[in-house]
């Protein structure tokens, strides 16, 4: 995802996410919102957005054959 929006992907392991945003080895991130105090990211980050439809959509697609398996009951 983060290509298709002409990015390069930097990975990271989220407690060097904060160094690896303060050192400018990275200018943006996509991290869940409720860690971003938790590692300290709000002390390196400018902006922010809160996109849950976002990261609830790549969430699904990474286990398409997971939520495949479930019953109409368990989709819901």
């Amino acid at each position: 995802m983060v290509t298709m929006l002409g990015g390069t992907n930097v990975q990271a392991s989220a407690p060097e996410a904060r160094d690896v945003l303060g050192r400018g080895v990275a200018d943006a991130i996509f991290f869940p919102w409720g860690s971003m105090f938790l590692f300290g990211l709000d002390k390196v980050t400018k902006y922010h957005m809160d996109v849950p439809p976002l990261f609830d959509g790549v969430h699904l697609f990474d286990h398409k054959a997971k939520y495949d398996s479930m019953s109409a009951a368990q989709r819901r």
